[in-house]
């Protein structure tokens, strides 16, 4: 049994596996000024996903053996756990102000005491190692406050019955670890919604069952997945560009647009050529970040590049771009 978990970018991100810009941003997050790095692709990518992966799984599910069926069944709630958790990662990674919603109301941050690995600790990245590991536990711990916290997040009211979702989870977790034998979890755990209310009981998981429940959980998913293009849908590669630019040129004091120098592709979702040269009044700084910035589609080399030429709030910058422009991995014209 193999599920096809494949997400397709479009054209202008063919060469990146996973953007994954909101690491980069939570690195950089002390430099004045920092662009917003969201895109619509980068938040949308669990969602479809994971809409994609439930969709298979309901095509095999007429045609499985019992064994086959409770694989299925516990392949398409993991599926959901997975898509919870990632989604909550990059948007909490992308936007530090909703780092919040990680906390419950009585839950003191200042005592709280935080663990990362060694992995981490060597690539600098402590923390979005802190924030997944949060997002993880969170995960691992209650489905029912990873949804109500996506919510907050989102700032949307999907209508979710989320004692389904419980329900759904500990037949999973009943499944793998009592046999289906109803236990103290199940029964402590489920709320409005039980499908046994006495321990010992044996719950069933027939091909009905299994049906109605993924086919809840993709309707989940399709709430979120909508809400998600209403909030993010003109978040577009075109507008981070625009974004990063006016970040890159944003100290130079004079109106340097974007639209001076390439073609805005917006059809593409991308910046076109030809590149027109630099202005003649240009500093070094300046003439060195216009190009980095025309190698990205033009390819070329980078003249007189000397680090002399750049200040400490320029070296920043620098390093940021090409993290950002490493991450895009634009295809060359």
């Amino acid at each position: 049994m193999k599920i096809k978990t494949q997400y397709k970018y479009p054209a202008c991100l063919s060469n990146c596996e996973d953007l994954n810009l909101g690491k980069i941003y939570i690195r950089y997050r002390h430099i004045p000024n920092l662009p917003d790095l969201t895109t619509i692709y980068e938040i949308e990518r669990p969602l479809i996903i994971a809409s994609n992966s439930l969709e298979n799984i309901m095509k095999e599910i007429e045609s499985s053996t019992p064994n086959a069926l409770k694989g299925l069944f516990v392949m398409g709630v993991s599926q959901f756990e997975v898509m919870l958790s990632d989604l909550l990662k990059r948007i909490v990674l992308l936007h530090d102000d909703s780092l919040s919603a990680l906390y419950g109301k009585n839950e003191k941050t200042d005592k709280i005491k935080y663990e990362v690995s060694i992995e981490s600790l060597k690539s600098g990245d402590i923390t979005s190692s802190i924030i997944e590991n949060k997002i993880d536990k969170l995960s691992f711990d209650n489905v029912e406050t990873i949804i109500k916290r996506l919510i907050e997040v989102l700032k949307f009211d999907p209508k979710i019955n989320i004692d389904t979702i419980v329900e759904i989870k500990e037949t999973r977790n009943s499944l793998l670890h009592n046999n289906l034998v109803v236990n103290n979890f199940y029964l402590n755990k489920t709320k409005d919604i039980k499908r046994a209310n006495k321990k010992g009981e044996k719950l069933s998981l027939d091909k009905d069952y299994v049906k109605e429940s993924i086919e809840y959980i993709i309707s989940v998913v399709d709430k979120f997945r909508n809400s998600i293009i209403r909030k993010y849908s003109e978040f577009t590669i075109i507008e981070l560009i625009k974004r990063l630019w006016d970040f890159t040129f944003e100290r130079s004091g004079i109106p340097t647009l974007i639209e001076d120098f390439w073609t805005l592709n917006y059809e593409k979702d991308i910046i076109d050529g030809p590149v027109k040269p630099p202005k003649e009044y240009f500093a070094s700084s300046e003439k060195l970040f216009f190009e980095v910035w025309k190698t990205q589609r033009a390819g070329g080399s980078i003249s007189e590049f000397a680090m002399v030429n750049l200040d400490t709030n320029n070296i920043n910058k620098l390093s940021f771009l090409i993290e950002v422009f490493g991450e895009l991995r634009f295809p060359r014209w």
